[in-house]
């Protein structure tokens, strides 16, 4: 199980509804509670919508994660071979989500598979992510380097990974990472 403590919901069959994990304030945590007793994006009724809607991805993928973090690896990947079976391209955003999520799993994210990933993706949230994620790791590497030319070559893409990050902040997230930007 993926972050401690962690409190756990479960349904009326004793299965698995939901999970918080972490330390929440109360308003946040009042939220949550509030939402696993509407029954959203929980495990029982993500799984509803997928029997529902069998081919709605992004659904799949809420799930697939759910499971992920729960610790219920076999469900996550047997989701995640249905999004690759529904979507053999890989076009969807789903499939999309779950490439960049492939590349961020690596102890160190490979700086050139995330900016190829990148340079094809459209999706304003993948964008963020990436690039954010991009600053991060080079910003790493930098502070370790002791070679002052690979220094200097890495600050330029770190800074060039900051401005792009920038273009793709969504707005809710200025404040805080425009500070981390900015410093």
């Amino acid at each position: 199980v993926r972050g401690l403590p962690r409190l756990l919901f479960l349904d009326p069959d004793g299965s698995l509804r939901d999970s918080i994990s972490g330390y929440k304030p109360p308003a946040p945590f009042l939220k949550e509670v509030q939402r696993i007793k509407r029954n959203e994006g929980t495990f029982s009724g993500l799984r509803a919508g997928i029997a529902a809607n069998p081919d709605d991805l992004d659904l799949r993928l809420a799930l697939a994660k759910k499971c992920r973090d729960a610790g219920k690896e076999d469900e996550y990947d047997a989701q995640v071979a249905e999004i690759r079976k529904r979507d053999p391209e890989g076009k969807s955003l789903a499939s999309r989500t779950l490439r960049l999520d492939e590349i961020l799993d690596a102890r160190m994210p490979d700086v050139d598979q995330l900016k190829a990933f990148l340079a094809t993706e459209n999706d304003p949230g993948l964008l963020f992510q990436g690039w954010f994620i991009t600053f991060q790791v080079l910003g790493f590497q930098m502070s370790r380097e002791g070679d002052p030319d690979v220094g200097a070559k890495l600050r330029t893409q770190w800074l060039a990974a900051a401005r792009a990050t920038w273009k793709h902040v969504p707005e809710d997230r200025h404040g805080d990472v425009g500070n981390r930007l900015a410093w």
